[in-house]
C-alpha cells in the first residue's frame, strides 16, 4: 500500500483507458429526481473530464508532426507521394496545409527545448507556441514561455508585434475578405477558376487563382476605383472589428477559469 502509484502518461493506452473508465462512471442521462447539488457535482466532474481530454490536443499535434516529419525526411516518394501534404491528404484525410503546419511546428520546436516541453505537457497550446516562436530566441525563451502559460494568444501577438514593429506592417496587409457570386454568373466564374488553375498549376490554391483573375481584370479594364485605390485600406475597419471581437471572446473565455486545472501531462519521448 505504500508503493507510489504508477503515473499514467499521455498519449498511451493506459491514459485512454483511464479516461474511458472515468467516463463510464457518468450516467448517460440525468436522474428524474435530481437536486441542484447533485447536478452541480455532475457538471463539475464532466467538465474536469473534458479538460483532461482537451489538455492533450497540442501534444497530439506534435506527435503527429513528428511522425510526418520522419516521413518527410525519409522521402514521401517511397510511399508513392510527391509531398508530405499529398500523403496526409490522401492517406489520412488531413488538409495538406495542416500537415505541413504540424511538421513545421515540430521541426522549429527542436531548437526551443523549454517551449517544446511546455507544449508536450499541455501547458502551452500549439497556437501560442507558433506566436512565441517568433520571439523566443536565446535567453528570452524562458520569459516568453512563462508568459505563454498565463496570457492569451491575442496578448502574445500584441507583445510580439511590439518587439518587432516591422512585423506589424507585414501582418496588417493580410485582410480576410468575402463575397458572393450570383447563380447566373457562377458557371462562368467556375470556368475562369479552372482556366487559372491550368495556367498556374493544378495544385494552385483558390485564393491564388482568384488573385490571378483580379490581376487579369485590372490589367484589361483598369482599376475600378475612381482615384486608383489611394483611399484608406479597405481592411482597416475589418481589422478593428476583429480585434474588438477577440477582446470580447477573451472576456467570455475568462468565465471558464473555474474549470479544473489538471496536472501537466507527461508525454513519452519529450526529451
Amino acid at each position: 500500500m505504500s508503493e507510489a502509484p504508477l503515473r499514467v502518461v499521455f498519449p498511451s493506452d493506459s491514459y485512454r483507458e483511464a479516461l474511458a473508465a472515468a467516463a463510464a462512471m457518468l450516467p448517460s442521462r440525468l436522474p428524474r429526481d435530481c437536486d441542484d447539488a447533485e447536478c452541480c457535482e455532475l457538471l463539475r466532474v464532466t467538465e474536469a473530464l473534458f479538460v483532461r481530454v482537451a489538455r492533450g490536443e497540442s501534444a497530439l499535434d506534435l506527435a503527429i508532426g513528428a511522425r510526418l516529419g520522419a516521413i518527410a525526411k525519409a522521402g514521401p516518394l517511397r510511399l508513392g507521394y510527391s509531398s508530405i501534404g499529398d500523403y496526409a491528404c490522401d492517406r489520412h484525410g488531413m488538409p495538406a496545409s495542416t500537415a505541413e503546419k504540424m511538421t513545421r511546428l515540430h521541426r522549429r520546436l527542436q531548437e526551443r527545448s523549454l517551449l517544446r516541453a511546455a507544449v508536450w505537457e499541455g501547458e502551452v497550446s500549439a497556437r501560442k507556441a507558433e506566436v512565441v516562436l517568433r520571439a523566443a530566441p536565446g535567453d528570452d525563451e524562458s520569459a516568453w514561455v512563462t508568459r505563454a502559460r498565463e496570457e492569451t494568444v491575442r496578448a502574445l501577438e500584441s507583445a510580439v508585434h511590439s518587439e518587432d514593429p516591422e512585423e506589424i506592417d507585414d501582418h496588417a496587409r493580410w485582410v480576410r475578405i468575402g463575397g458572393s457570386v450570383p447563380p447566373e454568373l457562377r458557371p462562368g466564374f467556375d470556368e475562369s477558376m479552372d482556366l487559372a488553375g491550368e495556367a498556374l498549376g493544378a495544385r494552385t490554391s483558390k485564393w491564388r487563382r482568384f488573385e490571378a483573375l483580379c490581376q487579369q481584370t485590372v490589367g484589361t479594364y483598369g482599376d475600378p476605383t475612381p482615384d486608383g485605390g489611394a483611399d484608406e485600406p479597405a481592411g482597416a475597419d475589418a481589422g478593428n472589428d476583429a480585434q474588438a471581437l477577440e477582446e470580447f471572446l477573451e472576456k467570455e473565455s475568462a468565465r471558464w477559469s473555474a474549470l479544473a486545472q489538471p496536472a501537466p501531462i507527461s508525454v513519452p519521448g519529450a526529451s
